[in-house]
């Protein structure tokens, strides 16, 4: 009861030809019954979910034949226990340079994968806006290594206004770049979350520089995630009113059965088995905002549908939130917490001893078992079939999410590269005020 990790359009919930160990089959199952769909992955050595994302140091790896070693045979390892992967590329140099580096680097990447018999036309890319020309990237990235996902990561540079010229002329081009590919295979896709934020105080945010393959999820390099995805439309009475008692089973089943269905998951980076035991990340991705809207006939630009749509997020959120916390003190807090007591040199025994006991308290106080739980994408506003321009305004609820996917991008709802690049900035915007607004170890 697995997903098919060859596939190349949207994956069904689970596919039933493919057997599961003892316990991940039956849980998935209890989760396809309440229509929360997890997005598992059969690979060689077992039952994965989320793909692998790592960072490339790419003038690093050109430059030291010991580093393209190591990194190759990673590469190498991956493909061939089918997992999915997306490469991070960074430090490629300036300029022209950057265009050769690039270049050098898909071509030693391909002639390693074929010297094992393995294709590279599976493999992910995503890199900073403004190190290569566009057009470039994607032109070298699918004449050498083939029609893999491609991401662009967009940051300030392409999101602001500048004074400086030259900057807004290639910010402007890039947007002309990305509207003008909306339509075309293979094409661009953006992203541009900073980072993964937490509920728990006592955690902080945490970088997300690279994007997992498989549900487009912006996250830290090498981390495990269990992806799940929910559609608001399956919870209404068809006039978008949501069925609160079947949501919430839902997200509690959520929440439940991916605790447990995170302890058989097989990670295939030492780093990922890691974060798994410390982090128990769970994405559970929330989607059909903008259809729920459509079914009620309301109007997207009335700040009341905002407020209507803001506190069905919250309430959302704030429901998986509590389950954590719920399963935290049945079972154990998440050990990230455990071990994450800030180190204060006192020399006083009875200072130390008086902090212990804060930190102690505050962890009980707060304790959960998932250190990321709610996840959107920007798409998630935007109903099925051509959406109008008041469904940006909707933009702003997708403050309460923890992290953000940007797989399966919409391109259908909009009418001009201007309003394609709206969209994008005031969502990147509603993200950078979220980041601000967060804290860390309040009340210790």
């Amino acid at each position: 009861m697995l997903e098919n990790t060859k596939r190349e359009a949207a994956p069904p919930a689970v596919a039933d030809s493919i057997r599961a160990p003892y316990g991940i089959e039956e849980l998935a199952a209890q989760l396809v019954e309440r229509q929360v769909r997890p997005c598992l992955l059969q690979t060689v050595n077992g039952v994965s979910a989320g793909g692998v994302a790592l960072r490339v140091p790419v003038r690093a790896a050109l430059q030291s034949p010991m580093a393209a070693e190591h990194l190759l045979r990673r590469v190498i390892v991956l493909v061939h226990e089918n997992v999915p992967l997306t490469l991070k590329l960074c430090e490629l140099g300036a300029e022209g340079e950057a265009i050769r580096a690039l270049e050098d680097f898909c071509g030693i990447l391909r002639t390693a994968l074929l010297a094992e018999g393995l294709a590279s036309d599976g493999i992910g890319i995503s890199m900073q806006s403004h190190l290569v020309p566009l057009q470039a990237y994607l032109l070298i990235c699918t004449a050498i290594l083939g029609r893999g996902p491609r991401y662009v990561i967009l940051d300030s540079l392409q999101m602001r206004r500048h004074d400086n010229n030259q900057v807004q002329a290639e910010a402007e081009t890039n947007w002309s770049f990305l509207w003008g590919r909306r339509h075309a295979t293979p094409t661009i896709i953006p992203a541009y979350a900073a980072s993964v934020t937490t509920r728990c105080p006592l955690l902080g945010d945490e970088a997300a520089t690279a994007v997992l393959p498989e549900a487009g999820v912006q996250a830290p390099v090498e981390s495990a995630w269990l992806p799940m995805r929910l559609n608001l439309v399956d919870f209404s009475d068809g006039g978008g009113r949501l069925q609160w008692n079947e949501l919430k089973s839902a997200l509690e089943t959520a929440v439940d059965a991916g605790d447990r269905i995170l302890d058989h998951l097989h990670w295939p980076l030492p780093q990922q088995r890691s974060d798994a035991w410390q982090n128990r990340r769970l994405a559970v991705c929330v989607g059909g905002l903008g259809d729920l809207v459509v079914e009620r006939g309301a109007d997207p630009a009335d700040l009341r549908c905002l407020q209507w749509i803001d506190e069905t997020v919250a309430r959302i959120h704030a429901l998986l939130w509590d389950r954590s916390k719920s399963l935290a003190l049945r079972t154990e807090p998440l050990p990230a917490l455990l071990s994450n007591c800030p180190a204060v040199p006192w020399d006083c025994d009875i200072k130390k001893s008086d902090w212990d006991l804060r930190w102690r308290r505050a962890v009980a106080s707060t304790a959960v078992r998932h250190r990321n739980m709610l996840v959107m994408s920007p798409y998630a506003v935007l109903p099925g079939g051509t959406a109008s321009a008041g469904f940006v305004d909707l933009l702003p609820a997708l403050h309460h999410a923890d992290a953000f996917s940007f797989a399966g991008p919409r391109v259908d709802g909009f009418r001009s590269c201007s309003e394609f690049a709206n969209f994008h900035r005031r969502a990147w915007a509603v993200m950078q005020r979220r980041n601000a607004a967060s804290l860390v170890a309040a009340g210790v």
